[in-house]
């Protein structure tokens, strides 16, 4: 039941990750310059912003429309994709309410157990965010690629900038900025939930040292005096 509760935090904690990177959007404007995205694209920042903003709004939304740009074309292969993301973005808001939710059961049925699933889910959140840093360290183009072929059926995500320019103020780089983000930001749960299981371990074990102390100066009760 302890990495059970692990899991489901851990599958929280990316659910969480990957959804508050692709609502940061500080993240994405900042590289507007930092990528030069203007030379590259030919378009202002206020466009590239524009365009970028109402993309996000399309993959982060629950309406069945279609995809339409401010001021950037698209292709019906284009349009098919992004509806694929955002599919997938919902997917992972899913997996993060299930998570939260089968978490939280898990660890009100533990409360009167040693939070072991706190140690156990900052070792899941040490070792594999940093394999796929390491990965991502040692060739972000391989992984990047690996990512699209493992989430995508098709190939639709080979964007030509003739029919689908929005590629253009989409660089690769950006993604491997918000990978590194998701890696980080489970770095930071594995952090606090380790600090949170030595506060409680220590409390636990400050608690039963009470309670021993307690035990020992405790007065012997009196053996009852027969009289004859």
């Amino acid at each position: 039941m302890q990495v059970l509760a692990a899991v489901f935090l851990f599958v929280a904690a990316v659910g969480f990750s990957v959804l508050f990177t692709l609502h940061f959007r500080p993240l994405y404007y900042f590289d507007i310059g930092y990528l030069n995205l203007s030379a590259d694209s030919g378009l202002v920042e206020t466009e590239i912003r524009e365009n970028y903003d109402a993309l996000i709004d399309y993959c982060t939304g629950f309406s069945d429309r279609e995809l339409q740009l401010p001021s950037l074309p698209s292709s019906e292969q284009g349009t098919v994709h992004f509806a694929e993301v955002q599919t997938i973005f919902r997917m992972f808001g899913v997996l993060f309410l299930a998570g939260f939710l089968l978490s939280a059961l898990f660890i009100w049925l533990l409360r009167r157990e040693k939070p072991a699933y706190l140690l156990i889910f900052s070792a899941f959140s040490i070792a594999i965010p940093a394999i796929i840093g390491l990965s991502i360290a040692i060739n972000w183009q391989a992984v990047f690629f690996l990512m699209h072929r493992v989430l995508f059926r098709n190939t639709y995500w080979f964007f030509d900038p003739e029919t689908d320019p929005v590629i253009l103020i989409l660089p690769s780089e950006f993604f491997m900025h918000c990978g590194v983000m998701i890696v980080c930001l489970i770095l930071l749960f594995a952090a606090v939930s380790f600090g949170i299981y030595w506060v409680m371990r220590r409390r636990l074990r400050k608690k039963r040292q009470i309670i021993k102390v307690s035990a020992e100066q405790k007065p012997e009760e009196k053996q009852p005096v027969s009289v004859s």
